[in-house]
């Protein structure tokens, strides 16, 4: 539960998430964060507040590593958003989620992108073997 906010919730939960997993051993090939952009009249704000969010045109949230978006989402109300628009967010996003990356490595996972401990033999994971997906046992 998140006990207070002054932006997205949901995009706190992912970067929650990524962190939680690295701390109890799950191996990821990369950390993941997420930022939401939202459009207020004719204004983009990143991390909108709840206010701002509910009164908005437009909400993206928009997930994923480094290197890409993993999960995206959009909500838009009334007559819509241009192209343009909507690629301007995401643009956004992507800063502000490599910028979160940032932080979370630099404040939490020290640079090391290995989990802190070794995997619990209860947990799931999958064997990779080139085109076929094996669920292990």
């Amino acid at each position: 539960n998140v006990a207070a906010s002054s932006g997205s919730t949901s995009m706190a939960s992912v970067c929650a998430a990524s962190l939680a997993l690295h701390d109890c051993g799950v191996p990821l090939r990369a950390p993941v964060a997420g930022a939401s952009v939202g459009l207020s009249g004719s204004t983009l704000l990143t991390d909108p507040t709840g206010t701002e969010d509910h009164f908005g045109s437009m909400d993206c949230k928009v997930a994923g590593t480094e290197r890409g978006i993993t999960a995206a989402q959009v909500d838009v109300k009334g007559d819509g958003v241009s192209l343009e628009v909507l690629g301007e967010a995401f643009g956004r996003a992507t800063t502000a989620r490599r910028e979160i990356l940032g932080h979370m490595d630099s404040c939490v996972l020290n640079g090391d992108r290995e989990p802190r401990r070794p995997r619990s033999s209860d947990a799931p994971f999958l064997l990779v073997d080139d085109d076929d997906v094996v669920e292990a046992p």
